[in-house]
């Protein structure tokens, strides 16, 4: 018995600028970059909008995603900005609100990264742990780094596998290795 397989629909194509920036993805999302090729805003198909805003030293300080629903004779706009801190080059939190009352939504906890310095190689390999108090309780997980500093899994504060893991080419695959609770 032979059973076909139709091929997946085709997409919209890809297109880049001439900085080989992505500007649309196939998927209906556009992209714009700024004039040092940082991504700085993103608009989704269903008209919601993502910017993203850098200091000086061209690290990520802020993200806002704006979200304008309308019905019969209403429009509202919400945003949802999450701010980003640093110490050095490591992001050491993230809050969402306002400047007044910022909520730590993460935090990260480095130590000493590929070059045996706190960054000394940018933080690469360094990030030992991420602290997400998002949903509810907060969760502690751990990352696993290959010899080029590049995060292999994430295992929860339980060292159970969160199934988060990553080929050679970046690629999402599911690990199990530890299993301890």
């Amino acid at each position: 018995m032979t059973t076909l397989i139709p091929p997946p629909p085709a997409t919209a194509p890809l297109t880049y600028d001439a900085d080989g920036n992505m500007l649309t993805d196939g998927t209906g999302k556009t992209y714009v970059w700024d004039c040092e090729n940082r991504w700085i805003q993103v608009t989704l198909p269903n008209n919601e909008l993502v910017k993203y805003h850098y200091d000086a030293g061209s690290r990520r300080v802020k993200r806002e995603h704006i979200v304008t629903t309308s019905s019969e004779n209403l429009s509202e706009t919400t945003t949802e900005t999450i701010t980003y801190l640093y110490d050095g080059w490591n992001v050491i939190s993230e809050t969402n609100g306002s400047a007044t009352a910022p909520i730590i939504t993460k935090s990260y906890i480095w130590g000493l990264d590929l070059s045996n310095s706190h960054q000394g190689a940018g933080g690469v390999g360094g990030l030992l742990a991420t602290i997400d108090r998002v949903a509810g309780a907060p969760q502690l997980y751990f990352h696993a780094y290959d010899a080029n500093g590049n995060t292999m899994a994430l295992f929860s504060h339980y060292f159970s596998d969160t199934g988060e893991g990553y080929d050679m080419n970046g690629n999402n695959i599911y690990m199990n290795i530890y299993t301890w609770k």
